[in-house]
């Protein structure tokens, strides 16, 4: 049977300091890192207490509907990857995943239904003014939370997510003056979104490119007519390396575009895509892109939140994450000789 000896021995702490902090007395008297390191041995250990539940149920706010998301690539593979990563946290313990379906297009929900179906939860960047009000009732109910991939700039409350569009942006095209490239063009499902056109002439500026509404593209994914008239576009224009911010999806149905054209991906036109998941076998290619991390963010998320469950007032714990994505060179970007 495990005892607060047993907790306190591990948390290098006395066995009174164990009985308050999970008993959630005098919190003020202890780090934030004592309580949370207190609280995650007992977890771990099975500790049973009355003032501390030592089996948590963790809610995942899967956007959309299940059935909807596991034929969509945004959704589905991304989703599936940091639900394994949390559940990967859960693994062996007494702890349970809840996952709950909501579809975001509806730009609403029972947030008090939702907020009670979980002791804790993780949340697929749902960071929307529509959706303050159930942020505002999980505090009400203590209950924490963690955001997860994206979140609005406004946003305070915990988040882990993956660096900004604006990062990726400045890394691709630090990547092609590498390999030798100046005539650059990037692909983009939104155009407009704050900070995307002028990351890119930023990083055109500080390369010492010529930027233009020449060099922008954009077309959403699923969009035939659009990706044909990109690669058109950018064939007639001679550009020799394009980066599409997008995902890989639609980069991989550029590449396909661009070889309807006759551009051959690296020989002639090199393409970079982002958030690496796809190759294209049957043609030898292997995407460049970007790998972004949903399993870490799903697995720290899930760590974070077991590691502080029961503290006696969440909001008092915040964390703040920008995980960073990793180049992988796969075979579409050729070197230019300078």
């Amino acid at each position: 049977m495990v005892t607060q000896s047993d907790i306190a021995k591990l948390a290098k702490v006395d066995r009174t300091s164990v009985s308050k902090i999970l008993c959630g007395a005098q919190l003020e008297h202890f780090s934030d890192d004592v309580v949370e390191k207190v609280k995650s041995f007992a977890i771990r250990l099975g500790y049973k207490h009355r003032h501390f539940k030592n089996a948590l149920k963790l809610g995942f706010l899967f956007p959309v509907g299940m059935d909807e998301a596991l034929d969509g690539y945004t959704y589905a593979e991304r989703t599936m990857a940091a639900l394994l990563g949390a559940s990967k946290v859960l693994e062996g313990s007494k702890h349970s995943l809840q996952i709950v379906n909501i579809n975001y297009s509806n730009r609403t929900f029972d947030f008090d239904k939702v907020a009670n179906t979980a002791d804790v939860f993780i949340i697929w960047e749902l960071t929307w003014e529509w959706a303050d009000r159930f942020y505002a009732i999980l505090k009400e109910k203590q209950k924490d939370f963690v955001v997860i991939n994206r979140v609005s700039a406004s946003f305070k409350d915990s988040y882990i997510i993956h660096e900004s569009d604006e990062v990726y942006i400045k890394s691709a095209i630090d990547i092609f003056c590498k390999y030798g490239h100046s005539k650059i063009a990037g692909v983009f499902n939104d155009v407009e979104k704050t900070g995307r056109l002028s990351a890119m002439k930023e990083a055109f500026k500080q390369k010492g490119l010529e930027h233009s509404a020449q060099n922008v593209f954009s077309f959403h994914e699923r969009d035939a007519d659009g990706c044909r008239k990109t690669a058109r576009l950018i064939a007639e224009r001679g550009f020799t390396a394009v980066f599409v911010q997008s995902n890989d999806m639609n980069a991989l149905d550029l590449v396909i575009e661009l070889g309807k054209l006759g551009l051959r991906v690296p020989e002639d036109i090199s393409v970079l895509g982002n958030h690496k998941k796809r190759s294209l076998p049957s043609l030898g290619l292997d995407l460049s892109s970007f790998e972004t991390p949903w399993y870490e963010m799903g697995k720290r998320a899930a760590e974070f939140l077991i590691a502080g469950y029961s503290q006696s007032d969440c909001s008092k714990r915040i964390t703040h994450e920008v995980l960073k994505q990793k180049f992988y060179e796969g075979n579409t970007i050729r070197g230019l000789s300078r």
